[in-house]
């Protein structure tokens, strides 16, 4: 995903017809966002899917499974930078049901939030039979390990989670950076009325005593 998405998003359909460029998504061209009906028909054709243009639940599942996701650390923070100063308002249980093109979302939760940046649907799959959630990041990476893995240290490009607890909503970001006994990362949060999404300091994970780091297992190192 490129942060020229979002200029595009701004445009009339006159001026995206005048641009007609392709956007990249990671290493995958996506094509020119007015294409993106012929796209997706082109690749539920090839991999014998219903063919209606419309990315739904399986069309989704099919295109991360294909490759359409974040392959590096590196590439996360960048994902998740795009979603920073667009006016994005936090709520719960919101965000992470469209297909990345559909960039960006008006609304958005912690977890529809690291959904999104993944490319992964948060509805249960046949990989992760669970709602992608706090609760779900924090139990799969120290377990079964389907998703994510956990690590004993926090690296730029991973996730930092800890679950619901006592009535708490758990909350997850990303870390985008790590310097001695503090982190910064981007997060969804209700702390920003004008944008939930933000690059900020998220030591205060570091004060809770349940607090995992992990990384998403598919990733590139």
């Amino acid at each position: 995903m490129s942060g020229k998405i979002i200029a595009l998003r701004a445009m009339t359909n006159k001026q995206m017809q005048a641009v007609g460029s392709d956007l990249s998504y990671g290493p995958i061209v996506i094509g020119p966002v007015l294409k993106r009906e012929l796209f997706v028909r082109e690749f539920q054709t090839k991999h014998g899917l219903s063919v209606d243009g419309w990315p739904g639940d399986k069309t989704y599942y099919s295109l991360w499974s294909a490759g359409y996701r974040p392959a590096t650390r590196e590439a996360i923070i960048s994902y998740a930078r795009d979603w920073c100063n667009i006016g994005t308002t936090y709520k719960l249980g919101s965000g992470g049901y469209e297909w990345l093109p559909d960039f960006p979302s008006t609304e958005l939760d912690c977890s529809g939030f690291v959904a999104s940046v993944l490319g992964r649907s948060r509805k249960p799959q046949v990989d992760f039979p669970y709602w992608l959630s706090t609760d779900s990041i924090w139990g799969d990476c120290a377990d079964k390990q389907r998703l994510f893995k956990q690590i004993v240290e926090p690296v730029p490009g991973c996730l930092v989670v800890y679950p619901d607890s006592n009535g708490r909503q758990g909350h997850v970001g990303i870390v985008s950076g790590v310097e001695n006994d503090w982190i910064r990362g981007i997060d969804c949060s209700s702390i920003t009325k004008d944008d939930a999404v933000t690059e900020r300091n998220l030591s205060f994970f570091l004060l809770k005593s349940d607090v995992r780091f992990c990384l998403p297992v598919w990733l590139q190192e």
